[in-house]
């Protein structure tokens, strides 16, 4: 059996679209990956969109193949699915940025919730050291 989800409306699946563009303009230049993970009735599913952008020239450049599993996903949380979104911005140091969905809104993590949400052990609740090449930041509001 799998996992039961909301079932996103036509006005849902358009917020999913304007919420992914608002992330994207909140992004910058970089090579980034979005996680998605939503918790549903019998389990949970992620699912992961890479993409490069180049504000200056005007380049997106998306791994395509990612994008239509990637939108479901994101519409199911804009139902109602409790579930998060992370970014992550590759680099020298890479930036991990988190939110929270709470009844199909985004709130932004600070950067304390989201060390603590991805330092700590969620079966044991104890912290671990970071890894040395990552920061975490506060997201923006979307």
């Amino acid at each position: 059996m799998g996992v039961l989800f909301p079932i996103p409306n036509d006005s849902e699946l358009d917020q999913a679209e304007k919420l992914l563009l608002a992330l994207l303009e909140k992004t910058g230049d970089g090579i980034h990956t979005i996680t998605l993970n939503a918790e549903g009735i019998g389990g949970s599913d992620h699912k992961q969109f890479h993409f490069a952008q180049n504000w200056s020239i005007g380049g997106f450049v998306p791994v395509d193949e990612m994008a239509v599993a990637f939108g479901r996903l994101l519409a199911v949380l804009v139902a109602g699915a409790p579930g998060g979104i992370v970014l992550r911005t590759w680099g020298t140091k890479d930036t991990v940025r988190a939110w929270a969905f709470r009844e199909g809104k985004t709130l932004p993590l600070t950067e304390l919730e989201t060390f603590s949400a991805y330092c700590r052990n969620p079966e044991t609740g104890e912290y671990k050291d970071p890894p040395e090449d990552v920061t975490y930041a506060d997201a923006p509001t979307l």
